[in-house]
Parts: C-alpha cells; sequence; structure tokens
C-alpha cells in the first residue's frame, strides 16, 4: 500500500525488548519480559507510547514540506535557549583555547 509498517516494526521491536528482558537475570526482569509477549499488552504499550510521543511531537505546515518539531520543552515552560555555540568549550583542555 505504499505505507510503512511502523506498527509491525513497534511490535517486533517491543518482543525484541522483551526477549532481551527474559534473558536479563532476575525475577523481576523476567516478569516484565513475558509480560511484553502478550499481545494486548504489548499493543497497550505501543499505543500508549504513541499517544506520549504525538503530544510532544509539533508539526509546523512550511508549504510543500512539513516540519516536525520533537523539543522536550512543555507548552508554557518559557522560550527556547537561543542558539548558538555552548557556554563552555566541548572536550579536553579545561576550557583553554588554541
Amino acid at each position: 500500500m505504499g505505507e510503512l509498517p511502523t506498527r509491525d516494526l513497534l511490535d517486533g521491536l517491543v518482543v525484541l525488548i522483551g526477549g532481551v528482558m527474559i534473558c536479563v537475570p532476575g525475577f523481576i526482569g523476567d516478569a516484565i519480559g513475558l509480560l511484553l509477549m502478550i499481545g494486548p499488552v504489548r499493543h497497550l504499550l505501543i499505543r500508549g507510547a504513541g499517544h506520549r510521543l504525538a503530544r510532544r511531537v509539533q508539526t509546523v505546515d512550511n508549504g510543500r514540506w512539513g516540519v516536525v518539531n520533537a523539543g522536550s520543552r512543555v507548552d508554557g515552560d518559557g522560550p527556547a535557549p537561543p542558539p548558538g555555540p555552548p557556554a563552555r568549550p566541548l572536550g579536553p583542555g579545561g576550557g583553554a583555547e588554541g
């Protein structure tokens, strides 16, 4: 149909995570891994994560192309920090340039 199989991909990803959880020693990890193998629990988790992501993603129509802003700000937190270089240089050297 020309669409991405996102539902099937997420379903497979959750099953993979459940399989890894079962392989990790411990009762709680096994219990979580087994719960992720149950279809209705898996679909509930995927649906909940999808709704949470949809609230965070903001789509802006910019003519021909759509721009997706998936920032970590919540509406009402105030203005976004201005773009620019970081306050301190990254990497080794203790902040000395050169």
